[in-house]
């Protein structure tokens, strides 16, 4: 029997279904895209764009101008913003810069106003003076600064010291910010340094506001060699200089010279050189009757002199001083004089006054002239006689005839008097005697006799008798009148001088006669 097998039913294999892999995937045609439109750079900052390092600073427009009024219209950059206006015209702000970031982070155009000028960026060398770097710019309300290596920092426009350097209306007054005003200083002063020119002072300057009650006095800047010897006098706070009052250059006493006066004291520069005049010194220099009347100081004060003073050199002049005699100066002919005899180291000392002159006409004789009282003595001066000194018992006589002036104690010689010295004292007389020659007559001492005139007359007759070398010796008095007695006991008929031998008698009719005893 056959079996047969069943016959299987044949079976297909299921299509597989296509994988994600292996399905085709058309990608959409892409639409066209349209060319972004550049925005324009507005009619008001096209000129300022294009200048000098404007578009790397700022990059490109990304708004269209935008004008608030007639007057004034902004646009935004990639790196910052411009503003416009009618009075500064188109200038810049830029985000990249540490003086933009300030601006920005402080509040921008409605804290500091619009810029009045673009970034200036410092960057020089001068021999002698280090100079570090920085950028600035000046805004309506404020001066941003940003030093290198410094944190930038904001000057407030209507802080005196900022007014007094980058007044209104100036974006670059060629001064250069170093520091941030500071104030609380005494009598409530405020400070800044900066590097520039400022009213014909320049470098490393400090300017100073202060108050004296109500009074304010403004700012003034400190040049700066003067700035270095301020400090080192003590400053505003220190007693020996104090604030500045004023300094201006080339002054017509000391052409050349630039000076700053301070409350107590000037400095003066020329090139490199430097002076002070300060403490008592400073009277002669430091008021409105007494300054520029000796010229520019040639060098500092010198003290450790005889008597604990000090003196101090002026183109025309000396000034010299002492605790007891304050400050004094010595002048011209004068000066010479005293110099020749010492100084004051020599018999006359120190001088005690001031230089006195007069114009004098007597009986048509010019007998104008100078004196100068010192220590120990007088320092007389005409065109006619020169300099010469007085001192001790002769000044004392010479004061008693009233020096050059009419001696009206003198019934012989009304109206006369002994006049200019016109020769030192000499002191080669017999018995350590002393005398001293003047326009009208001389003047005689001796221990035993004292200081006495002889003039006129008696004194050629003295002269013809040898003097105190003569038979008659000394003057022991002045010349006196003769009286004519009871009946007329007012009028005078001669005079009479007594000497150590004898006396002269004086007639209007007879002269001088010789009396011996």
């Amino acid at each position: 029997m056959t079996t047969d097998a069943p016959t299987a039913t044949p079976s297909s294999e299921p299509t597989p279904s296509p994988s994600p892999s292996d399905t085709a995937t058309v990608a959409p045609t892409p639409l066209p895209s349209a060319t972004p439109t550049p925005v324009a750079i507005g009619d008001k900052f096209a000129t300022w764009y294009r200048y000098y390092e404007i578009p790397p600073r700022f990059g490109k427009p990304v708004t269209a101008q935008v004008c608030a009024s007639a007057t004034f219209c902004t646009q935004e950059f990639e790196d910052g913003t411009a503003y416009w206006n009618t009075s500064v015209g188109a200038h810049g702000v830029s985000r990249t810069t540490a003086v933009g970031a300030k601006y920005f982070e402080g509040g921008g155009y409605a804290k500091y106003g619009m810029p009045e000028g673009d970034l200036t960026d410092y960057r020089w060398t001068e021999p002698g003076l280090s100079v570090p770097g920085s950028d600035q710019q000046v805004f309506q309300k404020a001066v941003i600064v940003a030093p290198d290596g410094a944190a930038a920092f904001v000057l407030d426009r209507s802080q005196p010291i900022v007014q007094y350097l980058q007044p209104r209306g100036s974006t670059s007054s060629g001064v250069r910010w170093l520091s941030p005003v500071q104030c609380g200083l005494a009598q409530g002063g405020c400070t800044a340094r900066f590097v520039g020119y400022a009213n014909s002072v320049r470098n490393n300057v400090i300017v100073q506001m202060y108050s004296l009650g109500t009074s304010v006095r403004g700012s003034i800047a400190v040049g700066s060699p003067e700035w270095t010897r301020w400090r080192a006098l003590g400053g505003e706070a220190g007693q020996a200089a104090g604030y500045p009052l004023y300094s201006t250059c080339d002054l017509t006493y000391a052409v050349g010279y630039c000076k700053t006066t301070f409350q107590h004291a000037s400095i003066y520069t020329k090139g490199t050189s430097l002076a002070v005049v300060r403490g008592a010194m400073f009277r002669w220099d430091g008021d409105r009757v007494n300054v520029g009347l000796y010229g520019a100081p040639l060098s500092d004060e010198r003290c450790g002199l005889p008597q604990k003073g000090c003196s101090q050199e002026f183109a025309r002049g000396t000034v010299m001083w002492t605790p007891t005699t304050g400050a004094q100066p010595v002048a011209g002919a004068i000066r010479t004089k005293w110099r020749s005899l010492g100084g004051e180291k020599g018999y006359l000392g120190y001088p005690t006054a001031v230089e006195q002159c007069f114009g004098l006409i007597v009986n048509s004789v010019d007998k104008s002239g100078c004196y100068q009282r010192f220590q120990h003595g007088m320092i007389w001066w005409s065109k006619a006689s020169g300099a010469r000194a007085v001192r001790g018992a002769v000044l004392g006589a010479y004061q008693r005839a009233n020096y050059v002036w009419a001696d009206y104690k003198s019934s012989a010689y009304t109206g006369k008097s002994l006049g200019y010295p016109i020769g030192d004292e000499q002191c080669t007389a017999p018995g350590r005697g002393c005398y001293q020659w003047f326009q009208n007559g001389m003047i005689w001492w001796s221990p035993t006799t004292g200081a006495q005139r002889v003039m006129g007359p008696n004194a050629k007759v003295y002269q013809s008798l040898k003097w105190a070398w003569g038979r008659l010796g000394y003057p022991t008095t002045e010349e006196k009148p003769l009286l004519m007695g009871r009946t007329y006991p007012n009028n005078v008929w001669g005079s009479r001088q007594f000497f150590q031998h004898g006396y002269l008698t004086w007639h209007p009719r007879y002269g001088v006669t010789v009396t011996y005893r």
